[in-house]
């Protein structure tokens, strides 16, 4: 099937689902298909991680408390979060806000930001307000946010070292990214997906393992998704990084790609 990654497609035949067009008793997926979709609308960033995180780790995706009794009075939580938003802003800097409407043995709140919205690194650390009933409200600015999407999350951290998540926020500045290389390894002709927010005149670099400049292209981005076919065909068996950069050097990203 001629499409890939954030493609659309449009059939006008059957589909197959674990098999070929042809019935090929050979050419068949060996396992199960315990669920699948079709979507006739275009899913967002943070809907996607939100789905793969889910399916990759559902353990790590929610917690379960005990179980209470419907007798018992269940307490207060610790920390009543009401309100989490992010804001770009010129710099470019995002300005992060939070709200309250209660705290209780709250000692501070670790500040998260992401990449990818799976691999998280601490940010700042903001100073909780103990024991309140007010409403409370923070504000704190990162200065250096990553170059198209930047996700953020609060882990809130009680004094006994308990801590809970905040649901996760995004903002995309004007940016470049590779979303998808496909076939990965690749056997001849590589083709890249690309997302950016802005159009813009781009170049493509492909470096060896020590950095060497194997191949420039030059090209156009259109403002959404472009694509790009890269052909690998006389590089040796291994690893090489592929680079796009706006002509401003500005913007852009890497990624790895295996020929074999």
């Amino acid at each position: 099937i001629p499409f890939q990654g954030g493609d659309s497609y449009n059939p006008t035949t059957d589909i197959y689902l674990g098999a070929r067009s042809d019935l090929n008793a050979a050419r068949y997926y060996g396992g199960l298909l315990d669920e699948f979709r079709l979507m006739n609308e275009l899913r967002t960033a943070d809907f996607i991680a939100t789905e793969f995180n889910n399916q990759n780790n559902p353990s790590s995706f929610y917690t379960l408390g005990t179980e209470n009794n419907t007798g018992n009075t269940c307490p207060p939580l610790p920390v009543e979060l009401i309100d989490f938003n992010v804001y770009p802003k010129e710099g470019p800097k995002v300005e992060l806000e939070w709200k309250t409407s209660q705290e209780i043995n709250n000692d501070f709140f670790e500040v998260q930001r992401s990449k990818n919205g799976m691999a998280w690194d601490d940010l700042k650390q903001v100073q909780g307000a103990g024991n309140t009933t007010q409403l409370s409200v923070y504000e704190e600015v990162d200065e250096t946010p990553y170059d198209g999407t930047s996700y953020y999350r609060l882990k809130q951290v009680d004094v006994d070292g308990s801590y809970t998540y905040s649901p996760v926020r995004s903002v995309n500045f004007h940016g470049i990214e590779i979303v998808n290389t496909y076939p990965n390894p690749s056997v001849g002709i590589v083709s890249i997906s690309i997302n950016s927010t802005v159009e813009s005149e781009a170049e493509i670099y492909l470096f060896d393992v020590i950095g060497r400049k194997l191949q420039r292209h030059e090209f156009v981005l259109d403002k959404g998704f472009s694509s790009f076919q890269l052909n690998t065909e006389s590089l040796p068996t291994g690893g090489y990084v592929l680079k796009i950069q706006s002509k401003d050097g500005i913007h852009h990203d890497e990624s790895v790609i295996q020929v074999r």
